[in-house]
């Protein structure tokens, strides 16, 4: 009996602690799947993590940046910024190319325009949580090496002060910066949902 009135109060409780939060962590996920679809992601794949492979990939990055980051940034939104980046990906594998080859390297290099998922990621003092990002993905010989990232949209690649206070609301920036906050959220609402599924033997 006192078991039955113990496992009664503790199901209130919970059911009380996740009322109270389910709602501001609903905000939060929705803030978090409208900064996921809100940018465009620039990814440089590297043919291996020898040095000199590693050195071409960042020529690649800084002729790509310099010839198109501008051009991209003045997209007004996400879908324009995407098909503008679709246009552009041929001549955008033939500057990687011509970079390849300056850099007396010989590598096949091919390119894509779409969804692709990717893991938490930081960058120049914020984190994109993980999810499925529309991204332009240049990958040079096999891919086998480290990529570097950067947002084409809003333009983080070329200022990221001036993208961030441009191009995301206020709660999509404190998600940027400030990603720990949201992660212990979510780890709490995790927690109170398998204590919920032991009370109630689910």
């Amino acid at each position: 009996m006192v078991k039955r009135i113990l496992l009664s109060l503790a199901a209130g409780l919970l059911a009380a602690g996740i009322a109270a939060m389910g709602w501001n962590l609903a905000q939060v996920g929705q803030q978090r799947e409208g900064l996921i679809q809100s940018v465009l992601r620039l990814h440089i794949v590297a043919d291996s993590d020898d040095p000199q492979d590693q050195a071409v990939k960042l020529a690649v990055r800084d002729a790509l940046v310099s010839e198109y980051g501008q051009t991209l940034s003045q997209a007004e939104s996400l879908e324009q910024a995407q098909e503008l980046a679709g246009c552009l990906l041929p001549q955008m594998l033939d500057t990687a190319r011509q970079t390849v080859a300056a850099q007396g390297c010989t590598l096949p290099i091919t390119g894509e325009v779409g969804a692709l998922s990717f893991p938490a990621v930081s960058y120049e003092g914020y984190t994109l949580p993980a999810g499925e990002y529309q991204a332009v993905r240049i990958q040079l010989g096999e891919g086998e090496g480290h990529n570097w990232f950067c947002v084409l949209y809003p333009a983080v690649c070329l200022d990221s002060s001036v993208a961030l206070e441009e191009g995301m609301s206020s709660q999509q920036k404190e998600m940027l910066t400030h990603p720990e906050d949201y992660e212990i959220r979510f780890a709490l609402l995790d927690g109170l949902m398998a204590l919920w599924n032991w009370v109630t033997g689910q």
